[in-house]
């Protein structure tokens, strides 16, 4: 339930008085009540809210017991749990007198459920104790809360023996731990022959909004591939130091599947775009650059490969001087290239010109695939999936999927055809007697990896 805390703080009120035996029921004594408020059914690797309610602004205590008790407390009352060793007290008011039930009586604790097959269908029984003068003894006890676990199955990465070595990319080297991984990070250029024309939107002077096209076939993305960052071709490899405010820029997938853009700036989207970067783009002089980086960006790009690709970048007016770039422009259709003032809805004008661009692209999804395993009952009925992650940096990304399989015979390998692919939503495979996950795992674009430390897939 949690990490055990030193029994020694609820002393006073728990443990300094003998224990007797009692077969009265525990009803509890005073004006209190425990009740879990969280939907999801309690399960191993989960988690549960609970609510304590009894005299406004009183300290309390809430604790969990593995045995029911109960357990008789001179000067206290009857303790509905054992009060032995595997006593786990989780919020303890009494010593310092803090916490305490807010001004309305009520207090609400988060509280994680350990993915460990010890707790696998188990019953635990928690009770909330509020120091309260009005009530016996002045303690309120809440009526017992019998809290059943659903049973699980429960992976924590300490060995490799359901790992599927086959599908894993990821780390999952059984030390406790699954992280994704990153690939190597390539270059993909993207620089048809130059025709000489001196183009300079948008980094200008005034500003601009502005849009390119590329092809799916130019940029080649292989599937896991981000593209996490990208570079201008400066004309006759120069820079002017300067610095472009305020900047936004962004990537997406194009609406249309023609090589051409519209001059409705939003409407060239077939879905959301990614900002990958937002604030001041400060450039030095450069005298030598081949290639120049835009902004670093703040999150990859998932480009799925087989749409086209839309750039953009608004500028707002100020800055001291303009940018020339390398590119391959002709005054004609398709518009790979459109052009507007900052901020504007539409374009002003547009042409078939592509600037010369780097992609850099790595490979930021890895996969941890487990192999199946046995329930042990014929017609589960899956209810949640779990995933407790070490470390989540900011865009990185842990995503599960599920995937249930017959076994008729209880040989522990699925039926011939009866595999149902891997869902989102544990409902799906309901009544699969196997089950095995597949987690999506993602670097974000400064390579920090997202780490899961336990997987339990909850049933009944």
């Amino acid at each position: 339930m949690s990490t055990r805390k030193p029994l020694l703080t609820v002393a006073a009120v728990l443990l300094c008085f003998p224990v007797t035996g009692s077969a009265q029921p525990c009803p509890g004594q005073g004006s209190a009540s425990l009740v879990v408020v969280s939907a999801a059914p309690p399960a191993p690797g989960g988690r549960i809210t609970l609510r304590l309610q009894g005299a406004p602004s009183r300290p309390f205590v809430i604790a969990a017991d593995i045995g029911p008790g109960p357990v008789f407390r001179p000067r206290v009352g009857t303790i509905c749990l054992d009060l032995g060793p595997q006593l786990h007290v989780l919020a303890n008011g009494f010593p310092t007198g803090s916490p305490v039930l807010d001004a309305n009586g009520l207090f609400s604790l988060d509280l994680f459920l350990p993915a460990r097959p010890a707790l696998d269908g188990r019953t635990i029984f928690l009770q909330g104790i509020v120091r309260d003068p009005s009530a016996p003894n002045g303690f309120a006890v809440s009526p017992r809360l019998d809290l059943a676990l659903e049973r699980a199955v429960i992976e924590d990465f300490g060995t490799i023996a359901f790992r599927d070595a086959a599908a894993t990319t990821a780390s999952w080297p059984g030390d406790g731990l699954a992280s994704a991984v990153a690939g190597a990070s390539r270059n993909v250029d993207v620089a048809p022959a130059d025709t000489g024309f001196l183009l300079d939107d948008p980094l200008v002077r005034t500003g601009s909004r502005f849009q390119m096209l590329y092809a799916a076939g130019e940029i080649g993305a292989q599937p896991g591939e981000s593209i996490v960052g990208m570079a201008w071709g400066p004309r006759s490899n120069f820079v002017f130091a300067t610095t472009y405010a305020s900047m936004k820029a962004s990537l997406g997938h194009a609406r249309a599947p023609g090589i051409s853009l519209g001059l409705a700036f939003d409407a060239n989207f077939g879905d959301a775009p990614t900002r990958v970067f937002a604030g001041d783009y400060a450039l030095p002089n450069e005298l030598n650059a081949l290639w120049f980086p835009w902004p670093q960006f703040e999150t990859d790009f998932a480009f799925d490969g087989s749409r086209n690709l839309v750039f953009e970048v608004d500028v707002p007016p100020g800055a001291s001087t303009f940018q020339l770039f390398r590119a391959n422009s002709v005054a004609a259709d398709p518009r790979r290239r459109v052009i507007g003032a900052s901020g504007a809805a539409v374009a002003s004008s547009g042409e078939r010109t592509v600037y010369h661009t780097r992609f850099r692209l790595t490979r930021v999804h890895s996969i941890a695939q487990s192999l199946f395993y046995d329930t042990g009952i014929d017609d589960p009925d899956y209810s949640s999936v779990a995933v407790r992650t070490a470390s989540l940096p900011p865009g990185s990304e842990a995503v599960i999927e599920v995937e249930g399989a017959e076994d008729a015979n209880h040989d522990g390998v699925p039926d011939p055809g009866s595999l149902t692919g891997f869902r989102s939503d544990p409902d799906e495979i309901d009544g699969s007697r196997l089950v095995r996950f597949r987690l999506r795992l993602k670097v974000n674009a400064a390579g920090d990896p997202a780490r899961v430390t336990s997987v339990a897939i909850a049933f009944h």
